[in-house]
């Protein structure tokens, strides 16, 4: 049995605790590192588990492993630089935290004292991550490992079909493997599509035929610009509980406090706080947005809600910050036509700012769409549209509009996509767009769908309807068998 030493990120799902026991059926785990978010599971287990509370706002000092931590240096630092400038973005999140630039890079660094001498510690040989790393903490745990040679296992959700993914050891470099086994699988003489999917891709066929559209079977359709501001709240709320009155009061008191109506009333409070900074960023939105113009002819960008995985990491290094692609299409633009970018309806005040609609507002060939525009009709109007990662990626191909993609991701093997990092390359394949004759054929578009589902696996990392003791026991074997 193979003797290994494991850090797992992040452990919030009941079933985590069934996935890291069974995981000991396969494996010889020396030692095993956790951080936590509300977990129920049995910590025992762990030579060491951090609360995530913590993590986020880099309070180390609470754990005892700082007393030993040695100070970052000249080299750790400069071999994070590639990193830089994505952590910093994701940092984005803590935005209603209020953290000036100068408190953004101690945290940063902190981040990186901490989980460089936890690695060495523990001796750790495999990270396992229950998500894309997305959190800011995670990702430097993510970029640390790469550095020091420990190899990573990344649960990574295939965003067109719910509850399947795929174990990658590299989420930036999986639309390339990816690739690979797409031009293998166009390869095969026959193709037999199974009944799931034909089903999914139906469900967006049929969408791009409805007259009103909207229609689609999205595979993810839960967030709304409610439940984003419930979660901020709930997360605002800890940040007062757990750091304001740290000095003020002791760890008992301050439990008492957070168990009790006392803290449902300030996350309520914090609630109608963030609510109206969010109605006042849409409203300050709406009065600039324009209606679309009919006759008019475009490229439709559909913003990413943000802060999320979907644009930073996965958008690419410098494309989180959504501007840079807004403008490489502006650009590239060619004469008569307009670029139609609309905000996404889940959108709230973390993570956008009313500069970034004033900078896209002063490009002379772009129009900022009001919010009731419907997206189907968007979308079914344009000459193409454009994207980092979203699924507007598969509505449009599926509707035979052809579609831009700027970030690493699987849609770029998708008939009809257009893969592009650099101004020349996105000139081409406008101007290939604007002369060509577009017939996306579908049975490819089938194809992609028949792929990537052959490639995932059928297993959900703890969003939806599912069973969780199979499920757990499918991620414990497939982990096991990767890491082994």
């Amino acid at each position: 049995m193979k003797q290994v030493n494991i850090i797992y990120s992040m452990l919030c799902r009941d079933f985590h605790d069934r996935v890291v026991k069974d995981m000991k059926k396969y494996l010889d785990i020396r030692h095993a590192v956790a951080i936590t978010e509300m977990y129920k599971g049995e910590i025992s287990i762990f030579d060491a588990a951090f609360e995530c509370g913590d993590v986020y706002r880099g309070f180390y000092h609470k754990f005892k492993e700082y007393e030993t931590c040695p100070p970052v240096d000249d080299r750790l630092i400069d071999l994070m630089k590639p990193y830089d400038m994505e952590i910093l973005k994701m940092m984005d999140r803590h935005q209603s935290w209020k953290w000036k630039f100068e408190d953004r890079m101690q945290v940063y660094y902190e981040h990186i004292r901490f989980w460089s001498y936890i690695l060495d510690l523990y001796e750790i040989s495999h990270a396992v991550f229950m998500n894309v790393p997305h959190e800011v903490f995670d990702y430097v745990i993510y970029c640390l490992c790469k550095i020091k040679g420990i190899k990573t296992h990344v649960f990574f959700q295939v965003s067109v079909f719910w509850g399947r993914s795929v174990i990658t050891s590299d989420f930036h470099l999986e639309h390339l493997r990816f690739r690979e086994y797409y031009n293998e699988f166009m390869k095969k003489e026959n193709i037999a599509f199974s009944e799931e999917v034909l089903e999914k891709y139906k469900s967006f066929y049929d969408a791009g035929k409805e007259k009103n559209g909207n229609k689609g079977k999205r595979w993810w359709t839960g967030a709304t610009s409610a439940k984003n501001n419930k979660y901020m709240a709930y997360m605002d709320t800890r940040e007062f509980l757990e750091t304001r009155l740290a000095d003020k009061t002791d760890k008992a008191l301050r439990t008492r406090i957070t168990d009790s109506h006392w803290a449902g009333i300030l996350c309520r409070l914090y609630y109608i706080k963030n609510k109206r900074k969010t109605d006042k960023l849409w409203n300050y939105y709406e009065s600039i947005a324009e209606k679309p113009v009919e006759g008019e002819k475009y490229i439709y960008y559909a913003l990413h809600y943000q802060p999320e995985a979907t644009s930073c990491p996965e958008g690419g290094g410098i494309y989180a910050n959504q501007l840079i692609p807004i403008r490489i299409l502006s650009f590239c633009l060619p004469k008569g036509y307009k670029l139609y970018i609309k905000e996404h309806p889940a959108q709230t005040h973390v993570g956008k700012h009313k500069s970034l609609y004033d900078r896209i507002k002063r490009l002379k060939n772009v129009r900022l769409i009001t919010g009731d525009a419907d997206s189907y009709a968007l979308l079914k109007g344009a000459a193409a549209t454009a994207t980092l990662t979203g699924t507007v990626a598969i509505e449009s191909v599926t509707s035979e509009i052809p579609c831009i993609t700027f970030g690493n991701f699987y849609y770029n093997q998708l008939e009809g996509v257009y893969h592009v990092r650099t101004c020349q390359e996105c000139k081409e394949a406008l101007e290939h767009i604007i002369s060509a004759n577009n017939n996306i054929d579908q049975e490819k578009v089938k194809c992609f769908f028949q792929a990537i589902y052959e490639y995932s696996e059928s297993i959900n990392v703890g969003y939806g309807n599912y069973d969780e003791l199979e499920n757990a026991k499918k991620m414990a074997v497939l982990l096991s068998r990767t890491i082994g």
